[in-house]
C-alpha cells in the first residue's frame, strides 16, 4: 500500500474521501492502479498479487471495483483492441 501511495501521492484517507466524492476520482485511481502495477519489479504474479491487494483496499472501503474497465492500460503491444 506505501509503494501505490507514494505513486498517487496522497493517503489512503484521502483516496477514499475522495472516491467517495466523485466516482470519477475513483476510476482515476483504479487506472492509476494498473498503471503502477504494470511498472513493479518482478513476475507478472508479483504484479497481479499487487494490484489485487490494493483492489481489495477499495472494496473493503465499500467500493465497487470492476476488474479490467481500461483497455488503453491492459493492451497488450501488437494486441487489437476488442
Amino acid at each position: 500500500m506505501a509503494l501505490f501511495v507514494a505513486h498517487v501521492g496522497v493517503d489512503p484517507d484521502t483516496i477514499v474521501a475522495r472516491s467517495r466524492g466523485d466516482a470519477t476520482d475513483k476510476n482515476a485511481f483504479l487506472k492509476q492502479l494498473v498503471q503502477w502495477a504494470g511498472t513493479l519489479p518482478g513476475s507478472d504474479k508479483v504484479r497481479h498479487d499487487a494490484e489485487n491487494t490494493i483492489r481489495s483496499f477499495f472494496m473493503r472501503n465499500g467500493f465497487r471495483v470492476v476488474a479490467r474497465p481500461y483497455q488503453d492500460v491492459y493492451r497488450r503491444p501488437g494486441q487489437r483492441p476488442t
